[in-house]
């Protein structure tokens, strides 16, 4: 026990011209007054040698922590001096401050800064169990920012001389200002002096520090030191890198159920990469690196304290950016959400669904990965609206318009291709030169109308009914040859099929009715006594009875030849080319929707469905 009756001198060394001067750990003259004007309030806390109380300065008026002594071992006092001379003399933001050391009612006492705050042990217990309120206070950055404010001190205690040996959650205090403080310097090495030595007895309990010849916190302690080497500025890196993974996957680096079973875990440690974490499989590369260099079982290996701060701002620069815009993302998917929401109920509109897409493209650009704006755009994918919008509409117009000219060129080329029937019907003989003119005038009314629709920038509707009439009595009119029961069905069969890809929809009716009309038109003339009949039956014989035309031999099979190769073939060239038009739209439709899928992250959830992992 230190006796207040000895004379111990003071010694502290010169302090040098440049640089941090060392610590000075030589015991002070242990006379010194009882300092009256210290009121203590209520305990904080005590420990084995130790305990610390709320005092009032009555001088100053402040608040301070009072720490004294309640072990009578000399060699425990000893290191209750020493404790506040070390950080006392480690004047730094990051360290408490120490004001004064002194005697009270015979025991050795030091009053320090009274720090307020939670400690880093607490708020992993907390993130542990789910809490809220403390995972949106420290997110990753934040972290990172607390361990790179623990190296920046370890950096300034390791140009004093001075290993701190239990670097530890428990001895980080946060506080309630963006304050980082490291605490607990009672087991702090200074210089290149041995450990101190002590009782060997080892406790049982994993985070319980150790005194002794080895000395720190099981499973925050280096290899080196956990198999009783001495401790150098390395091992407090080591102990930083073990804080700040447990710090980003709220798991301890190593496993043990007693204070035995960590150290045995220290020893053989083999580093796991940061990425191979499920909850930190994002973190980036340079800081799994800097983490697997600060853990590595070589000292030498090891970045300095400074280094270890200096790597941690470099990742910082990147990851508030980082942060920052998946907060932002998750505001935009959260509002998407709502408008999804309000667009999908029935009767949504289309404003609640434009809204919903723009915020879903908001929060993937900042975002590519964000969950629920990947299940929003998914839902609103497989969900079409009930009203086209305007925009649409339009594209499908212009779309029409393309068609409807592709049809009208198509037109025209194929009732040129009739023009020739002309020069064969003089071969064939004119039977009757009025049914002649009937058949040639819809002929050059539809060449007209034709031309006219190729050359229109949009056909009208008055047009396309004109085309649709004209085109039909084109057809009705080749009944005047061979009859209406004749090629003429094989005719307006392929007639309407083309005038169906070339009209709207709301026009195919009117293409059908008149395509019939076609063939039904003759045989009501017919029945009415309107024209002569076009068939007679004699001897169970069926004789076509021509009006226009002399059916002689030859050119009448070769008019029935071509014919019937024309209606076998002009719908199947069409039908190819609708199946090919089809084709393609079909693979254009499938890689958009491939495309669309790798936006959306390819789920198919509703909103509000849990995010999948």
């Amino acid at each position: 026990m230190v006796d207040p009756r000895d004379d111990l001198p003071v010694t502290l060394p010169a302090q040098p011209a440049t640089g941090p001067s060392p610590v000075d750990t030589a015991l002070p003259d242990p006379r010194l007054p009882d300092v009256e004007r210290l009121r203590l309030v209520n305990l904080l806390g005590q420990g084995g040698m130790g305990e610390v109380w709320s005092c009032r300065d009555g001088h100053l008026g402040r608040e301070l922590a009072f720490k004294r002594a309640t072990s009578p071992d000399a060699s425990a006092q000893a290191r209750f001096v020493r404790e506040a001379r070390v950080q006392g003399q480690l004047e730094h933001p990051g360290i408490v401050p120490v004001h004064e050391l002194g005697l009270r009612d015979g025991r050795l006492f030091f009053t320090m800064k009274r720090v307020r705050g939670v400690t880093l042990g607490e708020v992993l217990r907390r993130l542990g169990e789910g809490d809220a309120e403390t995972r949106a206070r420290f997110p990753r950055f934040k972290v990172l920012a607390v361990a790179a404010a623990l190296a920046r001190t370890l950096d300034f205690a390791h140009a004093r001389g001075v290993v701190h040996r239990d670097l530890k959650p428990g001895n980080v205090m946060l506080g309630d200002y963006g304050e980082v403080y490291l605490l607990d310097w009672g087991l702090a090495k200074v210089g290149a002096a041995e450990d101190a030595r002590g009782s060997q007895e080892i406790v049982t309990q994993p985070d319980a520090t150790l005194a002794g010849a080895v000395m720190g916190t099981p499973g925050y302690m280096a290899p080196e030191q956990a198999a009783g080497q001495a401790a150098t500025s390395a091992s407090d890196v080591w102990a930083l890198g073990a804080v700040l993974f447990e710090l980003l996957t709220l798991a301890p680096l190593l496993e043990g159920r007693s204070a035995l079973e960590l150290l045995a875990a220290t020893q053989t440690f083999k580093a796991r990469a940061l990425r191979d974490e499920p909850s930190t499989a994002d973190v980036a590369p340079e800081l799994d690196a800097l983490l697997a260099r600060a853990l590595s079982p070589a000292p030498g290996a090891r970045p300095t304290a400074r280094q270890f701060a200096e790597g941690l701002d470099d990742v910082l620069s990147g990851q508030r950016d980082v942060e920052l815009r998946e907060g932002l993302a998750a505001r935009h998917a959260q509002r998407a959400r709502a408008a999804a929401d309000r667009a999908l109920r029935p009767g949504g509109g289309l404003s609640a669904r434009k809204e919903a897409l723009q915020e879903v493209g908001r929060a993937l650009a900042l975002q590519p990965g964000q969950p629920l704006a990947q299940q929003t755009f998914a839902a609103l994918l497989q969900t079409p609206p009930s009203v086209q919008p305007p925009e649409v509409k339009e594209e499908l117009e212009r779309f029409q318009d393309r068609v409807t000219a592709r049809g009208s060129r198509n037109g025209v080329t194929g009732y040129l291709a009739i023009a020739p029937f002309m020069l064969f019907a003089l071969w064939m003989g004119v039977r009757d030169v009025p049914s002649l003119v009937v058949m040639c005038v819809p002929w050059f009314v539809l060449m007209a109308a034709s031309v006219w629709a190729v050359r229109s920038p949009k056909t009208t509707r008055a047009l396309r009914l004109t085309v649709i009439v004209t085109a039909s009595l084109l057809t009705a009119t080749q009944a005047l040859v061979v009859g209406p029961l004749m090629v003429i069905p094989s005719a307006a069969s392929a007639n309407a099929m083309a005038l169906t890809m070339w009209v709207r929809t709301s026009e195919r009716v009117t293409v059908l009715v008149f395509s019939a009309l076609s063939v039904l038109a003759p045989l009501a003339l017919q029945a009415l006594g309107l024209v002569e009949p076009f068939y007679r039956f004699d001897g169970g014989n069926l004789v076509v009875v021509p009006h226009a035309l002399h059916l002689a031999e030859l050119p009448t099979m070769i008019m029935l030849v071509v014919a019937a190769l024309g209606t076998m073939i002009i719908p199947s060239l069409s039908m190819q080319r609708l199946r090919d038009s089809l084709d393609e739209a079909q693979a254009q439709l499938s890689l958009q929707r491939w495309t669309l899928e790798q936006l959306g992250g390819g789920a198919g959830e509703k909103p509000g469905a849990a995010p999948r992992r």
